[in-house]
């Protein structure tokens, strides 16, 4: 807290008692427990005084019999905070003469106003109301700034005494007056012009003075100053985080992310809370923008078909005085799921939440206050498409989130949207909802008139809002998240594994019948030890180059890609691939340690030729020495242990896609979409039917995803089990390939 409180205000009421205010800036406030005020003729020594209980209030009527009239007083006020601590007392006040109680010029004029509280971009203000007779039914008050001819009428119709107004420039001199409307609708004359009330330098301004413009437009456009920093970037998960102001130990902090489909209004919606967070007024001649874009992004400009957003950034504006908010903020954003790139560039961006999530230190986060859902107004009913992204979004979270989840609705226009109703019969859950437009953030002031001034006022009250319940909201861990989020990626790395596992296994239990057959029938040139050919399908490997920017983490022990999409592209950071657990690896044949995994620029897949074999080279594969039918039954063993090996591993990996479908059923908030053959089929279609730009190559994506969502439905209405024969596992296998 500061040292102490403003310099004390008195002025004489129409009924000779003493209004007093003084200035506290709104942080401070919070911490008084009360104020007392003291007094003096200007000519003694001795103080009197009184102590103010009512909360928060910064203003006082001191009854007029403890002072003498006609003479001149001085006043001063010190605070006493919850913990018991006093202020030193404030400046000693202007002279304050005290006159005698006189009528106002009409019994229908009500008192000149007083100032009570001043902040940046409002002030609180009061007023004796007339003394006649006659009911009031409102209070219409009019303001200038000092210097104009022309009073402006302040929006809001008062039927008390005071009036918090608000959306006032800052660092500006003001004069009001107020009048009467009583209950048959005659108006009384106003009041006198009050003393002239000047409000504080804003936060925005003095942050102007460090920004840098970016667009010399009316309003001109200023850029936030950001820190950068390498150690709160990733550059493999492609996460970052920018600081605004510096960060204490004095104010909590909150969390919030931003997310929705592309084209949904995320960016600007980020835009408006800083203009809001920093007290920008609509009267301001410049707005900030607090979005950083990077080369890659700033290159997509103007596609509005992509997502010009490809890197989560985490924006950390941290408190300083003149802040609308008593808190720090974390602002995550996200790229724009739903973009014409398709389902590969929403995995991608899954990922990256998984790693932001749980990445170590300051490169990631740990909690969360809320998930904000960016959506616009208009949508009266989701399409396919659109239920999509909120299922894809929804299910990167634990069922813990639920009561943490806020749709901002953009481009709404002051009535009921209807997105609300499309989002009830979707089944999207979410605790609250809040209107904004954001289209007045960036327009002229002086030529777009009311209408875009009503909608700036619209915003800045769903902002105040917004950022009072946030306030309220308690603080949710990620652990369950990142185990959700862990588990779906469990699933994707040992389908991807899985299937050509099972192909190999398949081969090679075919190939080993093969071999059978060939043996009976060859049985009298086995035991007369004699040579004979046959055709063998054989499974080998290759390299297939990968694509840029795409890792694949390799065993080199094994010789394996055991992961084919991971998003660390340091050697040093394998341990945290998704592939790994408890420092080995769960995929590749020996489950080595981490570090024997690097990345590779090529993937290692199995192929299948058919080759002319001898029997001399069938037996030396098997290494028997033995003789005639034993040497036959020899080397049937030895082909069937080869395939129990191949049994063993797919019964494991069966295992793993069940547990892991076993976690998301338990703890996910939904289900991953893409998951069921139903939900694929349905976005099949759509892309179909919609055949926008792209849709070709997002359609063979969708009918490769449909054959693995197949696949886990399979697995998930199975019951695997540890007890599995041999033979059960083998026809699984076969089943899955059906």
């Amino acid at each position: 807290m500061s040292q102490k409180p403003g310099k004390p205000r008195g002025v004489t009421s129409d009924d000779g008692n003493l209004l007093v205010s003084w200035d506290v800036s709104t942080p401070e406030l919070d911490d008084v427990d009360f104020f007392e005020i003291q007094w003096k003729k200007k000519e003694e020594k001795r103080w009197s005084g009184l102590k103010c209980t009512d909360d928060n209030s910064t203003s006082i009527a001191i009854p007029r019999t403890d002072f003498e009239n006609n003479k001149t007083y001085q006043l001063k006020v010190k605070w006493t905070t919850k913990n018991g601590d006093d202020s030193p007392f404030s400046e000693i006040s202007d002279d304050v003469l005290i006159i005698a109680s006189i009528q106002g010029s009409s019994p229908r004029q009500p008192g000149k106003i007083v100032l009570q509280l001043t902040t940046a971009t409002s002030a609180y203000l009061a007023w004796e109301k007339p003394k006649g007779p006659d009911e009031v039914s409102i209070y219409e008050v009019k303001y200038r700034l000092c210097g104009d001819v022309q009073w402006l009428t302040a929006n809001t119709k008062q039927s008390t005494e005071n009036m918090d107004m608000k959306d006032l420039k800052s660092n500006s001199s003001y004069e009001f007056k107020v009048r009467a409307i009583f209950s048959d609708g005659s108006e009384g004359p106003f009041s006198e012009v009050s003393d002239t009330v000047k409000t504080h330098e804003s936060l925005a301004t003095q942050v102007k003075k460090g920004a840098k413009k970016i667009a010399a437009t009316n309003p001109a456009k200023y850029k936030i100053p950001l820190t950068y920093s390498e150690k709160w970037t990733s550059k493999s998960a492609i996460t970052r985080k920018l600081r605004f102001g510096e960060r204490d130990q004095l104010h909590s902090t909150k969390t919030i992310m931003v997310v929705g489909a592309t084209g949904a209004g995320k960016s600007t919606m980020i835009d408006g809370m800083i203009n809001y967070i920093v007290n920008v007024a609509w009267e301001d001649d410049f707005r900030f923008t607090m979005i950083d874009l990077t080369e890659e992004e700033m290159a997509r400009a103007g596609q509005q078909a992509i997502s010009q957003t490809s890197c989560i950034t985490c924006y950390e504006v941290n408190y300083q005085p003149g802040s609308r908010l008593n808190y720090h903020l974390n602002i995550i954003d996200t790229p724009g799921f739903g973009d014409t790139r398709g389902i590969q560039q929403d995995k991608k961006i899954v990922d990256q939440i998984r790693e932001f999530f749980t990445a170590p230190g300051d490169q990631g986060i740990t909690s969360i206050s809320a998930v904000c859902f960016i959506t616009q107004a208009p949508l009266a009913r989701l399409t396919h498409t659109q239920k999509y992204i909120f299922d894809s979004i929804l299910s990167v979270f634990g069922k813990d989130i639920k009561d943490n989840i806020f749709v901002l609705i953009t481009f709404a226009d002051g009535n009921e949207p209807p997105v609300l109703e499309a989002l009830k019969e979707a089944k999207v859950p979410f605790k609250d909802d809040f209107k904004f437009n954001n289209s007045a953030l960036f327009v002229s002031t002086g030529s777009s008139g009311q209408f875009a001034q009503m909608f700036w006022k619209l915003g800045t009250k769903s902002f105040d809002n917004f950022f009072t319940k946030l306030n309220g909201v308690n603080e949710r861990s990620l652990k369950l998240t990142s185990e959700v989020l862990s588990a779906r990626k469990q699933i994707e790395n040992t389908i991807d594994r899985l299937k050509p596992q099972i192909e190999t296994g398949l081969n090679k239990l075919t190939n080993m019948q093969h071999e059978a057959e060939v043996l009976e029938k060859h049985q009298k040139d086995i035991e007369d030890n004699q040579n004979f050919t046959y055709m063998s399908k054989q499974v080998h490997t290759r390299e297939v180059p990968t694509k840029p920017g795409q890792y694949v983490t390799h065993c080199r022990v094994c010789n394996f890609s055991c992961h084919l999409n991971c998003s660390y592209n340091d050697d040093n950071d394998k341990i945290r691939c998704c592939a790994m657990s408890g420092g080995y690896c769960t995929v590749c044949e020996r489950k080595c340690l981490w570090s024997n995994h690097k990345n590779y620029s090529f993937i290692v897949e199995t192929y299948i030729i058919e080759k002319e074999e001898t029997y001399t080279n069938l037996k030396g594969k098997y290494d028997s020495a033995k003789a005639g039918v034993q040497q036959q039954s020899t080397t049937l063993q030895k082909l069937r242990s080869e395939f129990k090996s191949v049994l063993v591993d797919v019964l494991q990996m069966l295992k793993t896609v069940r547990e892991s479908i076993n976690k998301l059923e338990k703890y996910a908030l939904k289900l991953n979409p893409l998951n069921e053959v139903n939900y694929v089929n349905l976005l099949i279609e759509s892309e179909k039917r919609e055949a926008k730009i792209g849709w070709e190559s997002r359609l063979k994506m969708l009918e490769e995803i449909k054959i693995k969502a197949e696949l886990i439905r399979k697995i998930s209405d199975a019951s695997v089990q540890s007890s599995w024969t041999d033979q059960d596992v083998e026809n699984f296998m076969k089943k899955l390939t059906q």
